[in-house]
């Protein structure tokens, strides 16, 4: 081995020594970028990064990590010119560009589900009433009332849990899914979301996965996405459900309408805090 070379390995393995325990954010995105409704929806379907929605994202990402890396290279390593020219003589260069890679910490997809802030989703309680309430008997609305008692885990005993339940009822006078509505980040919700999907053989999985809490004041709602109506009610008590995979929905991504589509809500107005029990947790 020519003395060149050996100084070129030298260098070479110094700048691998150097990054030994340490990550370099190689792809940076801009504040103002944040991610649409339908790349969020995606997301929540578990798409992963290569499915942002973006088709030229791949590419944009490899020069995004190239760009990083000789950076990395330059700056953090502090390589000077020299150094980098004896490095591409003895074609180590791209070697160590792929030992940055290694060292990459950037996350652009959750720096992107950060920078794009708040928005209204649905959790699902997974009820449904298909038909008109306004002219059901005070017997029958008691019936459709111990059913949403029984999806939505509420105690009737509870007068003012009750009177809200009723209250749903009359007014949302065409039936409807039952939701708790939802304004918080895109990256809670995405949490929310991702109850195991899959077993260890890579089948799908939809079984309960613990609990979710939804504090006193979050939003119940009736919604019809057809016809466009329904009606939502602020609980007095906290709401624990079960917690399943993929009951997670944006309020703007279908089917139908949306509810801030049909009543033009104040969408913070639905921001609540939820904890995620799971099953271990529980016992």
């Amino acid at each position: 081995m020519g003395k060149d070379k050996q100084a070129a390995q030298a260098i070479y393995d110094r700048a691998v020594a150097a990054m030994e325990g340490k990550e370099f954010d190689l792809v940076c995105i801009d504040y103002r970028d944040g991610l649409a409704d339908d790349q969020i929806a995606m997301l929540l379907a578990g798409d992963e990064l290569d499915l942002i929605g973006n088709p030229e994202f791949d590419d944009w990402l490899s020069a995004q990590q190239y760009e990083g890396a000789m950076n990395v290279i330059e700056v953090d390593l502090g390589l000077d010119d020299d150094e980098r020219e004896r490095l591409e003589r003895h074609d180590l260069i791209e070697q160590l560009r792929f030992e940055v890679y290694d060292h990459d910490g950037s996350n652009p997809v959750r720096d992107l589900m950060g920078h794009t802030g708040h928005k209204l989703f649905r959790y699902s309680l997974d009820w449904s009433y298909d038909g008109e309430t306004w002219g059901l008997s005070e017997q029958e609305v008691n019936d459709v009332a111990a059913e949403i008692a029984e999806a939505a885990c509420l105690d009737l005993t509870d007068p003012k849990v009750k009177d809200a339940v009723v209250e749903m009822i009359a007014n949302a006078s065409y039936g409807g899914k039952l939701y708790v509505m939802l304004y918080t980040d895109v990256e809670q919700a995405v949490a929310l979301n991702a109850a195991a999907r899959t077993d260890d053989d890579g089948k799908p999985i939809d079984e309960q996965q613990g609990t979710v809490t939804f504090a006193e004041g979050a939003y119940l709602i009736m919604l019809d996405h057809w016809n466009g109506s329904g009606h939502d009610v602020k609980m007095p008590v906290p709401v624990t459900v079960p917690w399943f995979p993929g009951r997670v929905s944006l309020d703007s991504q279908g089917p139908g309408y949306g509810w801030d589509q049909i009543a033009g809500v104040v969408t913070h107005a639905y921001g609540v805090d939820f904890t995620i029990t799971t099953k271990q947790q529980e016992g």
